[in-house]
């Protein structure tokens, strides 16, 4: 899932600027497995725009905000009628869906509730940030480092092996002595050998990706009746709170 965690009071206030009246979108995916979307987040965004009076015109849990065609939809069905009134709309989703609404030019002011770390764990046995947030970092070596991120745990970011501080002994990172060193861990679960080769494979200036698989788009009149139906499907939010 993609992590998000909430942005602090006093710059979502800021953010609204002199908007009184405004309209909230809530991601049913991603951000309501963090506890930032879905009818959780919906829930205390109200509560915030209620403590600031604002008025709400619009509260609504959206499927999947990063899909342009339902976040078209969701804007034509919910936030057109009111956009005359309406002087913002407040995004509680990734950057993905915030992305999507400016892309669909809602014709107010699109307010991100929440920041982006990336990638990570949909778990219960740690917060996802302890867990290894996935950086994008164009050359993902988990396949020899036992699934852990050795640029998420490492200071140094060292993505082939360990920087010249890593202990001998014990397990004090060499950087930050309060932590274990993440390359100890990858020692017991990785293949270090292996990650010298990944190191040359990836320096290869001929190095060539594999093309994506040919995608023929849907007809029009299809994207629009599916984006139309998952903006009016009931929130999925409480279905998906059960994989946690």
């Amino acid at each position: 899932m993609l992590v998000s965690v909430w942005k602090s009071e006093n710059e979502i206030q800021r953010s609204l600027s002199d908007a009184q009246r405004v309209a909230v979108f809530s991601c049913n995916v991603c951000a309501n497995l963090n506890g930032t979307g879905g009818k959780r987040g919906l829930k205390q965004m109200k509560r915030l725009l209620k403590k600031w009076g604002k008025e709400i015109l619009v509260a609504r849990t959206v499927n999947v905000c990063c899909s342009e065609e339902i976040m078209r939809q969701c804007l034509r069905i919910f936030i057109e009628p009111v956009k005359d009134r309406c002087d913002a709309l407040i995004m509680l989703s990734c950057a993905g869906g915030v992305k999507s609404a400016f892309f669909c030019d809602p014709g107010i002011p699109v307010v991100a509730a929440l920041d982006s770390f990336g990638s990570g764990v949909i778990t219960t046995s740690m917060e996802p940030l302890e867990a290894g947030i996935c950086q994008s970092c164009d050359h993902c070596v988990l396949t020899w480092t036992g699934g852990i991120c050795p640029l998420a745990g490492c200071p140094a970011k060292k993505r082939y092996g360990p920087c010249k501080k890593a202990p001998v002994e014990g397990i004090a990172c060499g950087i930050e002595p309060d932590r274990e060193c993440v390359w100890k861990k990858i020692e017991k679960k990785g293949d270090l050998a292996a990650l010298a080769v990944m190191a040359e494979i990836h320096g290869c200036k001929d190095y060539e990706r594999l093309p994506p698989a040919a995608f023929n788009g849907s007809p029009g009149f299809v994207r629009k009746t599916s984006g139309w139906f998952m903006a009016r499907m009931p929130g999925i939010s409480g279905l998906i709170d059960l994989i946690k």
